[in-house]
């Protein structure tokens, strides 16, 4: 009798989750039928190929008998299954809202869903990732970074009606107005995740969830240092982070496609993963594009990950943006989301 399969444990580090390999795809018959029933014809599965592992899903690429091809979003926690069903309602606000092809960028189209599975189109190009490794030159790496840092500007400027505060799953509707100070999002975030991260930092460091407990307390010193400022302070007060934005809420470079265009310049062809997007401070968007950037640059373009950021930043329209003044109470704050569901 053979020894019984050990369970592989939970990741702990960030980088336990990137390192994690694809599983197969193995859909059950019922599913399979179920597949064949959302897109209207015959799948074959083994065009199944697996194409990333993130934080929270994975996902394949398949083909369908008559040759379209198609993303299948195979959440992997909790909280991806919860994300999957916001990023359908999101999409779908979005191109409600788009009545005159306003968007700036192509969004995938919703096909389905097989049970917990999402079922998506396939958007053509490069996610940012691969598109910078693409790059043959720092003058083309700077040059993306800029494009990347437009399509944020673009997605700020967005208007859509019916979006949520961002990264809430619990009461999340949103009735205000756009026109509300950025200081709103942050007081929703104390009322609900502070005591649950304030929780977690007070854990001592041998528990079965050291990676949560390490962002707790930098998230702790965070939400302590930004409650203590009042409504004046400028942090608060400065345009244009006076207001609340629409956020992608997980704006990182392999969530951006590219494709060279015909002047030979690195242009978006689409913008995926939705599921947290919603109204917030745009500073969380940006913190998070410039940390996606240096954790990009970091294994081959070290050395140029600062020109990277002011690319990027310049290409959002804030050349002079001041990361430390600005950005750094937000350091730690797209992490918050572990805790939605503590």
């Amino acid at each position: 009798m053979s020894a019984p399969t050990a369970t592989p444990a939970a990741p702990n580090t960030l980088q336990d989750h990137f390192d994690r390999e694809v599983p197969d795809l193995d859909l059950t018959p019922q599913e399979l039928e179920q597949l064949a029933v959302v897109l209207g014809r015959p799948v074959d599965l083994s065009t199944a190929k697996k194409d990333a592992v993130g934080m929270n899903s994975n996902v394949f690429i398949f083909e369908s008998a008559e040759g379209s091809s198609y993303v299948l979003k195979q959440p992997t926690n909790p909280y991806s299954e919860a994300s999957v069903m916001r990023e359908a309602a999101n999409l779908a606000r979005l191109v409600a809202g788009d009545k005159d092809n306003t968007l700036p960028y192509a969004v995938p189209h919703i096909i389905g869903a097989v049970g917990k599975l999402s079922v998506m189109t396939l958007l053509p190009g490069l996610n940012g990732t691969r598109a910078l490794a693409a790059c043959e030159s720092l003058a083309e790496r700077e040059q993306l970074m800029h494009e990347f840092g437009s399509v944020l500007r673009k997605i700020h400027n967005l208007q859509v009606a019916g979006a949520p505060l961002m990264h809430f799953t619990e009461d999340g509707a949103w009735t205000g107005g756009a026109d509300e100070p950025s200081r709103s999002w942050f007081v929703r975030c104390m009322e609900l995740f502070a005591p649950r991260v304030r929780a977690n930092a007070d854990l001592p460091e041998n528990v079965t969830r050291p990676y949560a407990i390490r962002v707790a307390a930098a998230l702790k010193d965070n939400l302590d240092l930004m409650d203590s400022l009042p409504p004046t302070d400028p942090l608060w007060t400065t345009p244009p982070f006076d207001k609340i934005e629409f956020c992608h809420g997980d704006f990182m470079l392999p969530n951006v496609l590219f494709a060279r265009a015909d002047d030979g310049n690195w242009r978006c062809s689409g913008i995926l993963d939705w599921g947290d997007a919603g109204y917030a401070d745009g500073r969380h968007d940006i913190m998070a594009a410039l940390g996606s950037i240096e954790q990009n640059a970091e294994e081959n373009f070290k050395a140029e990950t600062p020109a990277f950021g002011k690319a990027f930043l310049t290409g959002y329209g804030l050349p002079d943006f001041d990361e430390e003044k600005w950005g750094k109470p937000w350091d730690r704050l797209y992490d918050i989301w572990d805790f939605s569901l503590e």
